[in-house]
Parts: C-alpha cells; structure tokens; sequence
C-alpha cells in the first residue's frame, strides 16, 4: 500500500519589531530555504499611542496571525529584557509583552538588530563608499537617524558576533575651528555635548542650522527658515533644501557628513574594525552624495592612523529592511540553537 508523502509544514512566520524615536515598524518575517523575507509591515509613528504593547497588538489583530516569535530592536539600552527608550517616554518590558501575546519575546537594541540583519540585506543595497582591503576582522556600524547608534562586530574567526553600544552618547570631539565654534554653542543649552547633539536627525541638523543663521549671519531660504520656525525637527527640511540648492541647507549636510566620518573612524579604531564599516539609518541613503564627499576625510583625518583607516571597506546600507530582518535573523538563530 503507497504511504501519503509526509506533509512538509512551513516555519511560522515571525514579528519583527523596529522601535525608533519617531515611529514603529511592525513587519511580518517569513523564512523558505534559510532565506527571511518581510512579507507585510506597517509603521506607526511612536509618539501616537502610549506603548509599543498596543502597537503590537493593534497589529496582531489588524493581519490575524500568531507568529513563532516577536524579535523587538529598540533604540536604546536593553537591560535585563528591559528598555527605557533614549528619545521617547516607554519602557519596553519583553516579559510584559510576552506575557500579553502569549508569544515567546527577544528584546535587543536596534543596532544590535541591525547588525545581525547585515549578511541578509539584498546585495544591490549595500553601497560601497570605500573599498578598501577586504581583510577578515570586527566590524563597526554606525546609523544616524533620530538618534545615533552604534555597534561593533566581533570577528571569532567563522562569524560576526554583534555587540551593542551607546557610544554616540559619548562627548564630541571638535576637531576643526567650526567645530570649536559649534561646540560652545550647543554647550550654552547642553552641559554634556554627545555626538549625538551633532551627528542626528533630531539634534544635529538643528544645532548646525541654529548656529549657521545665529552666530555666523548665515542667510537660509524661506521655506527652510519658515520650517526651522515651526519644529524643533527640520532634517527632512535641510535635506530638501540642499536638493533646491539653498547654500544652508548645502552647509550643513556638508559638515554633517565630515562629523559623521569623524565619529565612524572614532568606532573603527575602538574596534580596530579591519573588516569594514557599515553606515546605515535613514538619513544617509538619503545624502548619500554629501557622504561621498565628506564622510571618508571625516573618518580617515586620524593623525598616524590614516593608513590603517583608508584600507576599510566602507559601506551604506540602503536596504530599509535591514533592522527588521536582523530582529527576525536572532529569533530564528536563538530558536536553532534552543
């Protein structure tokens, strides 16, 4: 008698959660043949519902669903599965959320997140802005978006093991005149000047833009001087400028992406990250012209470690999954090897 073929079940799809300072990503994450692919994501701006639990379930009930596993990136410090988030007012609890869905939660940082999601990113995605040596070793990962995350990869000889870090919150270091200048400006509001005063979506475009037009007489257009007068957040608007040619708008990205570079080569030599340098976040595909320009005099301008800095690869990574598919690559991993 011919036995039924054994019915071959798919793996459960997991959710995939990206927590920024601005919004909420919330993706699901389907895995064939090794491969994640996100199938479907929404994205809820953070500062409209009061916890990352109702978005969750607000989503869950939204495409009906039970996922293997909910895998959360959270820009900021995870501290016994626990988040206080650095630009917005929740404490993310995966216990507490775990709880509420029943479903088994991983709680990491955001650019941890990132990182484990690197070697799944499309390939046409990662832009090369340096090439470099190619040599095996740690990696660094920097990502300017609202805030400014960080994260080192260490090399144990087969694989990258992502390590989170609150570097950016690290003080700035000027290392022209202009960034003398903009340091004293900003430390008249902030007694500890972080990097992330000055390389950020939020803070950054700010500071540089206020310090422009108030202390240098810098003359904005209209539209970016009407937009700096109705928010505190005006990146979206100095990066449309700069497109018009608006010579602030034009300055700023500029001197941004010089800054940027200077703190990535800061990374790089902390990690001594022979094996290369990934930017990513939202603002740099978005500038990517300025970052190469700038951003590689920024990061090799180091004195007698020049050499050592020139030979990393350099790369932005554009896929705007990434995070969510990192957050997806550590449940899966951690669910292998339970």
């Amino acid at each position: 008698m011919r036995r039924p073929a054994d019915r071959v079940t798919a793996p459960r799809p997991i959710l995939a959660v990206d927590v920024g300072g601005t919004k909420v990503v919330c993706a699901r994450v389907d895995a064939a043949g090794g491969r994640l692919r996100v199938a479907h994501q929404e994205r809820y701006p953070s500062r409209d519902h009061e916890s990352l639990d109702a978005i969750v379930a607000a989503y869950l009930r939204a495409h009906g669903f039970r996922p293997a596993a909910i895998s959360v990136g959270v820009a900021g410090p995870v501290d016994r599965r626990q988040a206080k988030l650095t630009n917005l007012p929740w404490l993310v609890d995966a216990d507490h959320l775990a709880q509420a869905t029943g479903v088994t939660t991983h709680l990491l940082n955001d650019l941890e997140a990132l990182a484990y999601g690197l070697e799944d990113c499309a390939p046409e995605r990662i832009i090369a802005l340096n090439a470099g040596d190619g040599r095996p070793g740690n990696r660094a990962l920097i990502a300017a978006g609202t805030g400014l995350g960080q994260a080192l990869l260490f090399f144990d000889g087969e694989r990258h093991r992502p390590s989170a870090s609150e570097g950016g919150h690290c003080a700035f270091a000027p290392v022209t005149a202009d960034d003398d200048a903009l340091l004293a400006h900003i430390r008249q509001v902030h007694h500890h000047v972080s990097w992330e005063r000055v390389v950020s979506g939020l803070d950054g475009f700010r500071n540089m833009y206020d310090f422009l037009v108030a202390v240098r007489g810098a003359q904005p257009s209209a539209a970016l001087a009407r937009a700096a007068a109705e928010a505190h957040d005006i990146g979206a608007a100095v990066i449309e400028g700069a497109g018009a040619g608006d010579a602030v708008a034009v300055a700023i990205l500029r001197w941004f992406a010089r800054l940027y570079g200077a703190e990535a080569g800061n990374l790089a030599l902390k990690g001594l990250t022979v094996g290369g340098v990934y930017v990513g976040g939202g603002i740099a595909p978005r500038i990517l012209p300025y970052l190469q320009a700038e951003f590689l005099a920024g990061m090799t301008a180091k004195g007698r470690f020049r050499d050592l800095l020139t030979r990393m690869p350099v790369r932005v990574v554009a896929d705007a999954d990434a995070a969510l598919l990192g957050a997806a690559r550590y449940a899966s991993d951690f669910a292998a090897h339970s």
